[in-house]
């Protein structure tokens, strides 16, 4: 990576700019990015680029990371939509991993166990769900029986992460999750994702409301059980300021949040290239 690849400013308004690159004060070097020149948008703005150009969007994270979005993903979607024979799909949503775990284009690895499953909504690069084949509803519903299950599950999460050799990763439980079916958060700690939005996305992953598996482990062993966190307690975590988990820099708002995480995204990425 060379000191010479054009400085991008960060622009932390999403409106359109007549210029390729936006004109935040805050820079950093980043090599030549694809532009959405149809809109004017700068993509690492997280302005929405991607949604005319996800070529051009896709080719941008793929230098970086995977391609993000989903491409693919958004072609199939974009099919099915304009398929008016297709019946509607009408699920619970909180019991939508149940019938993520009998797709076959949602999962990425299963044994006798375990199914894993890629998050449909990612809020990282990389965000696979673990899922125990047995009818387990939460953590609250584990003991001390399920030790070996926990310890499974995190086992196969270590290794989908060494797919990732470049990435950080987080291993861990909802306090209080919102869907049906216990699942193991396997995720990349860049939180680069489109649908990472709001305050409670960024606090339910930042927080004690994220147990750590290991942690978890080690509860149940000593307890026998995990001890559970009232819709209080939830909400105060959920309401916690924001603030960066790498370097503890206090945020105002998620925009703000998001630049400053690709800018520690970049750094590392040069720094693995050097």
């Amino acid at each position: 990576m060379e000191s010479s690849d054009v400085t991008m400013n960060f622009n932390y308004n999403y409106a359109p700019t007549p210029a390729p690159w936006c004109g935040y004060t805050n820079s950093v070097s980043l090599p030549n990015i694809p532009h959405c020149w149809h809109h004017s948008y700068n993509p690492a703005c997280f302005c929405g680029g991607w949604e005319c150009c996800p070529e051009q969007y896709s080719q941008y994270y793929s230098h970086y990371s995977a391609p993000y979005p989903n491409t693919d993903a958004m072609k199939r979607r974009s099919e099915n939509s304009n398929n008016v024979e297709e019946p509607a799909k009408k699920t619970f949503w909180a019991a939508g991993l149940l019938a993520a775990m009998e797709d076959p284009q949602c999962i990425v690895k299963q044994d006798d166990k375990i199914v894993i499953i890629q998050d449909k909504y990612p809020k990282a690069e990389f965000h696979y769900l673990v899922l125990p084949r047995e009818d387990i509803s939460s953590i609250n519903k584990l003991n001390r029986e399920h030790l070996p299950l926990l310890e499974h599950m995190e086992a196969v999460g270590q290794e989908i992460a060494k797919e990732h050799p470049n990435h950080k990763f987080q291993f861990g439980y909802h306090a209080l999750a919102s869907m049906i079916r216990l699942h193991l958060h396997v995720i990349s700690d860049d939180f680069n994702s489109l649908s990472l939005k709001t305050k409670k996305h960024w606090n339910s992953f930042t927080t004690s409301f994220f147990i750590s598996s290991q942690d978890l482990i080690e509860i149940i062993k000593r307890d026998g059980k995990a001890k559970e966190i009232s819709r209080s307690h939830a909400k105060e975590l959920m309401d916690t300021p924001l603030k960066c988990h790498k370097c503890k820099m206090m945020l105002s708002n998620m925009p703000k949040l998001k630049q400053h995480l690709l800018v520690h995204r970049l750094k590392e990425k040069h720094a693995t290239e050097k």
